[in-house]
């Protein structure tokens, strides 16, 4: 792990499989207590093809923000993301943009690699001279008919994880930490984070994570399901833990919540800038070697705007 904070250039290490190159550094048995069971339940069937180089870039930014081995730093934003929502929101209403909800997008209107705007479900073109599309990167074939073969093999060959959300309300404290990693192999969630106790709220708030491929027959199970689930681990974590300590709790899933990041992840991923003049595709793939986080949705937004406007 100091290594991994030491080490500048990712690309040394990209082609080289995540469970490996860690087997190598501290071996089969420490890998298997520390990380072989975090693997299993964020990745399943993708577990043993990850690439280094994304593991790495994960222990980099936690380790980076410890001032010494024992005092971790680490910031929110007030007001949660909805904060920074709102001001995205309030900026472009303010420079003249509109902001279309609940508008499905049927086509990205293309002729002769011209671009001419958006086909809404509804039949309507909107005409635009430019677009960024942000939508999960298999999707992109769906939308974009004349898309030349090789990319639209690129873009249906990025395999996601899918992601089943538990936010409980509590009364009381269920632990003192703000994230948790969890091994126990009678626990199927890698971790959970406490909120509450990196930022204080009225209750305590808890998220569950439940990582799962939309394939995976646990994925469209109902939500009471996973309540009553986490409910029984919670009482495993904190045997004080009461059924009448929950306030509320919200259940949500999304199915494109992790692109699987194979070694040399990068090399197969098409431009951001398509052959398709003013059309930029683009989701949190190209995060890589980093993952997913509000800073570099930030940097890679700044990156794209300053490469149309240069």
């Amino acid at each position: 792990m100091f290594y991994c904070t030491k080490l500048k250039d990712w690309k040394k290490i990209d082609k080289l499989e995540a469970s490996k190159w860690i087997k190598g550094w501290i071996g089969n048995k420490a890998y298997s207590i520390l990380w072989q069971r975090l693997f299993q339940l964020k990745f399943h069937k993708y577990a043993n093809n990850l690439s280094a180089s994304w593991i790495w870039a994960r222990i980099r930014r936690v380790g980076q923000s410890r001032k010494s081995l024992f005092q971790e730093t680490m910031g929110y934003l007030e007001g949660g993301s909805q904060t920074l929502l709102v001001a995205l929101e309030q900026a472009i209403l303010n420079k003249g943009g509109h902001i279309y909800l609940s508008t499905p997008v049927n086509e990205i209107v293309c002729k002769d690699n011209e671009l001419h705007g958006l086909r809404l479900r509804d039949g309507q073109i909107l005409e635009y001279q430019q677009v960024i599309s942000t939508i999960p990167l298999p999707f992109v074939p769906k939308l974009l008919h004349t898309l030349p073969e090789k990319y639209k093999k690129a873009y249906e060959s990025i395999n996601n994880i899918g992601v089943v959300c538990l936010i409980f309300k509590l009364k009381h404290k269920l632990s003192s930490h703000f994230w948790l990693n969890i091994s126990d192999e009678g626990i199927e969630i890698p971790g959970m984070i406490e909120m509450s106790n990196l930022q204080q709220f009225d209750n305590h708030i808890v998220y569950v994570p439940f990582y799962l491929p939309q394939d995976h027959p646990k994925y469209s199970r109902p939500d009471d399901d996973f309540v009553k689930e986490t409910i029984g681990y919670f009482k495993k974590l904190n045997s004080n833990f009461q059924e009448s300590d929950i306030v509320d709790v919200n259940v949500s899933r999304y199915g494109f919540a992790q692109p699987i990041c194979p070694p040399a992840f990068l090399e197969g991923l098409p431009p951001i800038s398509s052959e398709i003049d003013g059309l930029y595709i683009m989701d949190t793939s190209y995060y890589y070697p980093e993952d997913r986080s509000i800073s570099e949705s930030v940097k890679l937004g700044r990156d794209l705007i300053g490469a149309i406007t240069a």
